[in-house]
């Protein structure tokens, strides 16, 4: 099984100069907690509710002023749309990562890989545990 049979295609983006505040709303109204940062040809970081909760809620951060770039992750993870599922997974388990963003042949963003996905689209139980048994 191979990623791109599994991810979240189409990710929406932000850029980097919106407000913490723009940023969660556009989760809301999609639905996710994660945002890539930049364009799907340069991604410059990520953004998470986690990171907005933590890195700006918890110091007191006014979410209308602070921007993205202040708060987002810079380090990003990024797995190649045809790998097979368990090379990503074994990567989200090394980095203790949720989800990893995903690339095509262009080096272009396409998708989100989550654990979410994971579970809710790998129907073989069986399987689904043989895809997360450390290595």
């Amino acid at each position: 099984m191979k990623i791109v049979d599994i991810m979240t295609k189409k990710p929406h983006l932000i850029d980097e100069d919106a407000t913490l505040l723009d940023a969660a709303k556009k989760m809301q109204g999609l639905g996710c907690g994660i945002l890539p940062v930049g364009t799907f040809n340069n991604i410059v970081g990520i953004i998470t509710d986690r990171d907005i909760v933590v890195r700006a809620i918890a110091n007191r951060k006014e979410l209308g002023k602070t921007l993205v770039k202040n708060i987002m992750t810079k380090i990003v993870f990024f797995c190649e749309e045809h790998m097979l599922l368990q090379a990503a997974i074994q990567q989200m388990l090394q980095h203790k990562m949720r989800r990893v963003l995903v690339k095509n042949k262009d080096d272009q963003l396409c998708g989100i890989l989550s654990l979410g996905d994971i579970v809710q689209r790998v129907h073989d139980k069986a399987l689904l545990a043989e895809l997360f048994k450390e290595k």
